[in-house]
């Protein structure tokens, strides 16, 4: 497991379901967006209810889910799918292990679900890191919406001189983390408009169009909104728009983040007044952490990078307990190609004036958690890594 220390460096730089959008927008929305994919095998997919009820369940987190009956075209399948990252979920039955080896030894299968798959006769299944078991559907749901989280692309990197050079001689990444850097600031301060609303929830439907469930929901935030408070809205377990907003942020496309504007800026500014009342409060540095699972190159990249800068390309939750990062980070149970992280991350709450962090306990929905989101466009430098057993 890699340990990464940041420092803030705060001087570097129930009406009927309409849109407007066209069918082919809605797709490259919902396309636009996916950073995973689910594949679901069972050998018996004639219970059809059953099914739908855990696609419903599922599509909160990720909206493309693929099903199988046959083990050998889902392997096939999966072997084509190089640029993916799977969720691959095997229900009612255990495949022969030559095919779960096969499986386990592909990058792109992040992980393995087996569902109500009986494998107590079957203990050379342990050998597998990515395999785990699960019994009912709620666990299923908890693990894929963790595991989404686990994941995810948080940080962007930006060379370790950037901040000395003209524009013209940074290389292409550093320009794009700039450009993207400043147009995120021109939405957080576009004003709000009945038009800004309009684009987001038409959005959401776009993305959800095919979950009947989820476009409730997003009727209710029409109806709403801003009544219900962006975190309350965020930090939701029903309703996931942390996941729509984080992941159109990821994109960096801006094109899709001016369809999500109000909920960023609304979301931005709430923060900030959380940030006021509690900053007199904060013995400085403020130190939090966050844990995630990252690809091997990734790492390399912010290794090479001591003395660099990393960003906030969404918003970000993070916590005072080390061990809880520790376990969302896989605790060093990942896929080939893969490494667990622990961000430490101290911000010295004296100097940031710029971008605001917030505790989130008596805002949030979930009254028992103790995190602490921090803005999206912060920027951190590297100070220190080291690996840990």
């Amino acid at each position: 497991m890699a340990i990464l220390q940041t420092t803030n460096d705060s001087t570097a730089w129930s009406a009927p379901f309409v849109t407007t959008q066209r069918p082919d927008q809605l797709r490259q929305s919902e396309e636009e967006l996916e950073e995973f994919r689910i594949i679901w095998l069972d050998n018996d997919l004639n219970d059809k209810e059953k099914s739908v009820h855990i696609q419903i369940g599922l599509q909160t987190y990720v909206q493309t889910i693929n099903q199988y009956r046959s083990i050998e075209q889902c392997y096939n399948d999966i072997r084509q799918m190089t640029k993916e990252k799977i969720f691959l979920i095997i229900s009612g039955f255990l495949p022969p292990e030559k095919y779960l080896s096969d499986i386990n030894r592909l990058q792109q299968v992040l992980c393995v679900y087996l569902f109500n798959s009986s494998s107590e006769e079957f203990p050379w299944i342990k050998q597998y890191r990515k395999l785990s078991e699960i019994d009912n559907i709620s666990c299923l749901d908890e693990r894929i919406r963790d595991d989404v989280g686990k994941y995810s692309n948080l940080f962007k990197s930006l060379e370790i001189d950037a901040t000395k050079k003209p524009m013209k001689n940074l290389n292409i990444e550093s320009r794009l983390f700039i450009l993207h850097q400043l147009l995120t600031e021109v939405l957080l301060r576009l004003p709000k408009t009945e038009q800004s609303k309009t684009d987001f929830i038409e959005f959401c439907r776009g993305y959800f169009q095919n979950n009947q469930f989820m476009l409730q929901k997003v009727e209710l935030v029409d109806n709403t909104y801003p009544h219900v408070t962006p975190i309350e809205w965020y930090t939701s377990p029903l309703f996931l728009l942390s996941s729509v907003v984080n992941k159109t942020c990821r994109t960096e496309n801006i094109r899709l983040m001016f369809k999500v504007r109000i909920f960023m800026r609304d979301l931005y500014d709430q923060l900030k007044g959380l940030h006021q009342q509690m900053v007199d409060t904060i013995t400085s540095p403020l130190t939090v952490f966050r844990g995630m699972i990252m690809m091997e190159e990734e790492l390399k990249k912010l290794q090479n990078n001591i003395g660099g800068f990393v960003l906030t390309n969404s918003f970000l939750s993070t916590t005072h307990e080390r061990d809880v990062a520790i376990a969302f980070s896989g605790e060093g149970k990942v896929p080939l190609g893969y490494v667990s992280v622990v961000f430490k991350i101290e911000i010295d709450a004296e100097r940031n004036k710029s971008k605001p962090f917030g505790y989130l306990r008596e805002e949030t929905a979930n009254k028992d958690e103790d995190e602490i989101l921090l803005s999206i466009g912060m920027i951190f430098k590297c100070t220190a890594y080291r690996y840990e057993q």
